[in-house]
């Protein structure tokens, strides 16, 4: 399987999993230069082609 093969299915399955409208909360985003506080809440919009959620 090649990497855009297991992209597309990571896409397709977060897709499932996390639907738009479903509402998720951070646990730790690491060593981003912008961090989001952990517990902050949202709702998800949509998951796109390269398997990222808004």
């Amino acid at each position: 399987m090649n990497e855009w093969e297991m992209l597309r299915r990571t896409a397709e399955r977060l897709r499932t999993n996390y639907p738009s409208g479903t509402r998720v909360r951070l646990i730790q985003m690491g060593s981003d230069p912008r961090p989001v506080p952990p517990g902050t809440e949202g709702t998800v919009i949509a998951v796109d082609d390269a398997a990222t959620y808004g």
